[in-house]
């Protein structure tokens, strides 16, 4: 394009270099305006919408981002011997946006503010949950082109949120004092559990009843009319409310402030993204987090199906447990509920701590010991179901540990050298997760035509061996692998000796237990003699006084007979 000069020749139009440069300038000046830090009674008002959105969230995110009622979802679209694989591959398609973490890094790097930024993407992400919801009004049942289109979106959703979700995590580490950061998060993270606790009882509660005669007699007409099943007619209503929550939670952070972004070096592309790699201590740490998370990727998918079809597996051969008829309910307790649980009264103590020791001793006790919950499961009989709840309770509690200390450690990072390194750490960490995700789903897939042509072929202590319990045992071998040899090899300048950190657990929880448990019993002898004595007071003191009212009563009635004697002699003289 061209302009007319005022000597009348043509003018050139500004150099690609020059447009840019005014872009930018524009974005510096809007970001000028944003203040240095926020605090005082601003900061306050952030930090009570950020938690009130999470009150949203925690909902959206039990009620429809996972867990049976997605599940559920799958079984319907997928063909006929596909479900494994399909629930591994739409479990695997919320890591494959993260492929743009990158892009939408880079993106609030350029444009210097992040807060429109996020509430633009995010309610982008809660609004496909929308149309997720309206899916079985729309498509066919077992079919294959329905499923892949469940996936396309689960991509679309998730690629929303991790796009957008990087300006929440850099705007959040300039946001949150680092004195208190640790605390503030593992108090909202409580408000969080407590929420998707009574969501999963919801959940079970509806789920069940849904089985029920009475339950189809009232929506069965209804869901004939929308052409599915009644319990599929539930599941997309909850997909919609939880939809609705979900908006909630990000319209919250319109009252959240935004501090000013620090400024970032211009650079190429190219050059930014290496820059992270070429951290010794970012990759030390990263290279753990990827194994970690892949050996998530085995057996994540898989539990609640495990867990349900060891239910059916149950109802098949007549058991008669109670239970069996709220096997949702049972379900949730067992699985998200009691490891929830647990998270609630592990935050404060993995916050205090996290601060105190650093994040490193904390990654490696609370990994450690929340994989030993998972030798668990490889047993799996109805005599041992109770003890899922106390090992789901005690998964819960030190998975708390590892995500703040992790969720630390990736604010560290990002404070030292922009959103770039939580993007590539993302990128990587979560494309390795995808991929076991996927081929785990292929390998259940695989070990299921095993299993129907020839039977449990494999047992394990004398119980039948089947393709969850090979997929836990690869999630078991990396994840042991991943802590006892690639953690060693992280650097935390921050951390404190892990003998120090385990012994100040140790002792924390020990005088928790003390002070509500063995001190209340140690106090019984002593309370009963207190009670026996004030007992013997109080009947001392009662006697005592009988004996006064008796003795006055007494006094009382004499005068009051004398009075008679007297009045009825002065009667008879006259």
């Amino acid at each position: 394009m061209s302009t007319e000069r005022s000597d009348g020749r043509q003018a050139s139009a500004p150099e690609p270099e020059l447009l840019r440069v005014s872009f930018n300038a524009e974005r510096e000046a809007a970001r000028a305006l944003l203040p240095e830090r926020v605090k005082g009674d601003a900061l306050r008002r952030s930090l009570y919408f950020t938690t009130l959105g999470w009150f949203f969230g925690a909902f959206w995110f039990a009620a429809a981002a996972g867990g049976a009622t997605l599940n559920r979802f799958v079984e319907y679209f997928a063909p006929l011997g596909q479900k494994d694989f399909f629930i591994g591959l739409v479990t695997a398609a919320a890591s494959i946006g993260v492929l743009l973490q990158i892009p939408g890094a880079l993106r609030i790097e350029h444009i210097g503010i992040r807060k429109p930024f996020f509430l633009r993407w995010l309610t982008t992400q809660r609004v496909i949950y929308l149309v997720i919801a309206i899916l079985p009004w729309v498509l066919p049942a077992h079919s294959a082109w329905a499923a892949l289109l469940l996936t396309a979106l689960i991509i679309g959703a998730w690629g929303c949120q991790h796009f957008g979700g990087q300006a929440w995590v850099n705007w959040m580490g300039d946001l949150v004092p680092a004195r208190v950061r640790g605390k503030y998060f593992g108090r909202r993270s409580r408000i969080g559990i407590v929420v998707m606790a009574v969501t999963s009882v919801l959940m079970g509660v509806v789920l069940d009843l849904s089985g029920t005669v009475k339950f189809n007699e009232i929506v069965g007409p209804w869901a004939e009319k929308a052409g599915m099943p009644p319990l599929l007619l539930v599941i997309s209503i909850i997909f919609f409310f939880a939809a609705i929550a979900g908006i909630l939670d990000i319209q919250c952070f319109h009252k959240v402030d935004e501090p000013r972004m620090k400024a970032v070096i211009a650079e190429p592309m190219f050059k930014r993204l290496v820059r992270p790699l070429r951290d010794r201590d970012f990759r030390g740490y990263v290279l753990y987090l990827f194994t970690w998370m892949s050996a998530n990727g085995f057996a994540a998918p898989f539990w609640w199906v495990y867990l349900l079809s060891f239910f059916d597996l149950l109802k098949s051969q007549g058991s008669t447990a109670w239970w069996l008829n709220w096997y949702y309910v049972a379900a949730y307790i067992m699985l998200p509920i009691a490891y929830h649980v647990g998270q609630f009264a592990g935050y404060p103590v993995w916050g205090r701590m996290v601060d105190r020791f650093g994040r490193k001793p904390i990654i490696f006790i609370s990994s450690m010991t929340h994989t030993l919950t998972w030798v668990f499961w490889l047993f799996l009989t109805p005599d041992m179901l109770f003890y899922c709840i106390p090992a789901q309770f005690i998964g819960g509690f030190f998975g708390s540990g590892q995500e703040i200390a992790n969720f630390n450690m990736m604010l560290g990072f990002n404070r030292k050298g922009g959103a770039a390194y939580q993007a590539v750490a993302s990128v990587i960490t979560n494309v390795g997760m995808a991929g076991t995700m996927f081929f785990g789903g292929v390998l259940a897939t695989a070990f299921l035509k095993i299993e129907s042509s020839y039977g449990n072929v494999f047992t394990l202590s004398g119980l039948p061996f089947g393709r969850y319990q090979a997929l836990i045992i690869i999630a078991l071998m990396l994840k042991i692998f991943a802590d006892v040899i690639l953690l060693t090899r992280v650097h935390d300048p921050e951390a404190k000796p892990t003998a120090h950190a385990a012994r100040f657990l140790i002792e924390n929880l020990y005088g928790n237990l003390d002070s509500v448990i063995f001190t209340p019993l140690r106090r019984v002898p002593d309370m009963t003699t207190d009670a026996v004595r004030l007992t013997m007071d109080v009947t001392t003191d009662a006697a005592r006084k009988v004996g006064e009212v008796t003795t006055d009563t007494v006094s009382k009635i004499g005068d009051v007979a004398e009075d008679a004697v007297e009045g009825v002699r002065k009667i008879f003289r006259s």
